[in-house]
């Protein structure tokens, strides 16, 4: 117990440690919009995706499937119920307002930073199955998400739906040859570079 609480604050620690390194570079501009801009989109295109497709390269069994069926399905449910409280609650101040407001609110930030500290807690069993959460909120952000922002049902678009890097992740890891361990070696040394 005591040596999960201490794991759990070390990696919490890293990640503020993290934080403000990345601010600090802000304040004395050693990175500009532009860096910034350049950095969002490396851990959004690269970072992200080898985290999921590290923690997909596993054994799997019936039973892991069945619960990642179950995650998945939560995942839904959560995002579902998540939607309607910010359609109840956030009702005030100007329309743009309000669609960052829902956003933020249905949609957390449980990206590729959670993944680490989920290793620490529960190992790769929940690596796992929060990579398997971080694939339907990248499905749901891609979809409904956009809708959310620009208030537009077309903007739900099935080419933009495909190849957010969440999902293109998923498909990348289905179509790597099994069994050859450089392919393993490589995600799981870029992942653990990255993030």
């Amino acid at each position: 117990m005591l040596g999960n609480i201490l794991s759990t604050g070390e990696q919490v620690l890293i990640l503020v440690v993290l934080l403000a390194v990345g601010f600090l570079c802000g304040k004395i501009r050693i990175f500009n919009d532009q860096s910034i801009s350049h950095l969002s989109a490396f851990a959004l295109k690269i970072v992200g995706p080898c985290a999921i497709v590290e923690s997909f390269c596993r054994q799997f069994d019936s039973a892991m499937l069945r619960a990642m069926g179950i995650v998945a399905l939560l995942a839904f449910a959560a995002h579902a119920l998540y939607a309607a409280f910010a359609y109840v609650c956030i009702r005030g101040g100007k329309e743009p307002t309000r669609r960052v407001l829902r956003y933020g609110t249905v949609f957390a930030n449980c990206g590729y930073m959670a993944l680490p500290l989920q290793q620490v807690l529960f190992g790769a069993d929940g690596v796992f199955y929060g990579a398997t959460w971080v694939g339907v909120y990248n499905l749901v952000a891609w979809s409904f998400g956009l809708v959310f922002m620009s208030g537009d049902r077309r903007q739900i678009s099935f080419k933009k739906l495909l190849l957010n890097p969440g999902i293109l992740a998923v498909l990348v890891y289905c179509h790597m040859p099994k069994g050859q361990p450089g392919v393993g070696f490589f995600v799981r040394y870029a992942a653990s570079h990255t993030s």
